[in-house]
């Protein structure tokens, strides 16, 4: 009976981490298509675009959503998913982005850019993201090792 029990918690275990997965990524891509004209409108305001620059930025953040979007849709089926090549590809995604903005925005408007994406990888790092740092120690966090 014991045996049963601690079967049937780790099925049950196993399914609730499953569907959650799944909740989470159908979130994240009503995220990025909404992301695009949150997205835009707040580099309208931020940059101060004008209607030219609104209308050449609006086709690049398409472009990138919609590969950042089907990266994750190929990296779905992997049986173990690295998080830091998938980290890596975006991180490449966003220069081919930026330099494709390079284009079109001045070169204020990609200071002011750069420094909100600074800002916002600075908030997004923490203990729960992978910073590249090895653990040392008792596994407590990551540790300063020179």
């Amino acid at each position: 009976m014991n045996k049963y029990r601690v079967r049937t918690g780790l099925i049950a275990g196993i399914l609730v981490v499953l569907f959650s997965l799944a909740v989470s990524a159908q979130v994240q891509e009503q995220a990025d298509i909404l992301s695009i004209d949150d997205r835009l409108e707040t580099m309208k305001t931020e940059l101060d675009l004008t209607r030219g620059q609104v209308d050449s930025v609006k086709p690049i953040l398409e472009e990138f959503a919609a590969k950042r979007q089907k990266y994750r849709a190929d990296s779905k089926g992997q049986v173990l998913i690295d998080s830091r090549a998938i980290r890596i590809q975006m991180e490449k995604f966003r220069e081919e982005e930026n330099q494709k903005l390079s284009e079109v925005l001045t070169k204020e408007q990609m200071k002011k850019l750069d420094k909100k994406q600074e800002f916002r990888d600075f908030l997004n790092s923490g203990p729960e993201r992978d910073t590249g740092w090895e653990p040392k120690g008792s596994g407590a966090g990551p540790a300063l090792s020179f």
